[in-house]
């Protein structure tokens, strides 16, 4: 997946300028504000190119850093919510869950980000409410509740020969009900004009329900592989933090969803790009700002 670096670091300047403009309270790294007690929706989002987007909708109150991550508190349509920004990656996603939870009285969470399609009908625009989650570390987990853990039934041999076994990690069902109430409710995605797309047709986008994330650190990044994984376990899509994040949640007792919007496909081909950010993430927060509103009607 090829990345024009020199656009995103340019944009990650800007954002963390703007930032540092809008803090009102910043503290050491390691010294936390205190244990918040106000109950709050957590919003974690990968990197700052991807959040940008959501800055529009979010009234600030305060950003600081606590043991190393990036917090900003304020109000999403009328509902309190703490965003975190910056922990890309398996590790850092489960981690800022941790840290999260230690000075927030979260409500629920969401992971939203980009992602790659796995299937070709899903491209460029697509909005993917994931209620299964899998990653190769998940053939390791032993404790475990029948109601958020379900066996895949058969064993995935990818074309070297290498064979994977995978347990899903199931989202939270009354926010995937959330997510599908909020789908009916928000007006059509404008279409993603062909140059956008591997296809090179323009492409109608839409909310993806159901959806079944392969979550990894390591991209598979090769269509005969991918081709492989959906045959077998259904994926829709890959990205590097929804297990960290899931697992974390479920080990909390947070109730949890991951939205994954899609940005590119080693599929059809369409590439990584600041413009492909900005439509997936733009189609995925008109989703999540519809659900906190129906969330703060008491839903």
């Amino acid at each position: 997946m090829e990345k024009d670096w020199r656009m995103v670091s340019t944009a990650l300047v800007i954002i963390a300028l703007t930032l540092i403009g809008g803090t009102a309270s910043v503290s050491g790294d390691g010294v936390g504000p205190g244990r918040d007690m106000v109950p709050r929706i957590a919003i974690l989002i990968a990197v700052p190119i991807e959040a940008q987007w959501i800055y529009p909708f979010f009234t600030l109150e305060r950003h600081f850093v606590a043991d190393g991550f990036n917090f900003s508190t304020g109000t999403i349509a009328g509902r309190k919510v703490v965003l975190e920004v910056g922990s890309e990656g398996e590790a850092a996603a489960a981690a800022a869950v941790l840290v999260t939870n230690r000075y927030f009285n979260v409500q629920w969470a969401v992971s939203i980000g980009t992602a790659g399609s796995h299937f070709a009908p899903i491209d460029v625009g697509d909005v993917v409410v994931v209620n299964r989650i899998f990653d190769d570390s998940s053939m390791r987990i032993t404790s475990y509740s029948p109601m958020a853990w379900t066996w895949l039934g058969s064993t995935v041999m990818l074309p070297n020969g290498t064979t994977r076994n995978f347990m899903y990690l199931n989202t939270t069902g009354y926010l995937i009900n959330l997510a599908d109430q909020a789908a009916g409710l928000i007006p059509p995605f404008p279409i993603t004009p062909a140059q956008y797309v591997g296809t090179g047709q323009p492409h109608t986008a839409v909310v993806v329900r159901n959806g079944t994330d392969a979550s990894s650190d390591l991209w598979i990044a090769n269509a005969a592989v991918i081709a492989q994984v959906h045959a077998t376990t259904g994926s829709s899509d890959e990205e590097m933090e929804a297990f960290g994040f899931g697992v974390t949640c479920y080990r909390l007792g947070i109730p949890f969803i991951k939205i994954a919007v899609i940005s590119d496909s080693d599929v059809t081909g369409s590439q990584f790009t600041y413009d492909t950010v900005r439509i997936s993430m733009t189609n995925g927060l008109s989703l999540l700002l519809e659900m906190i509103m129906l969330s703060s009607l008491g839903h």
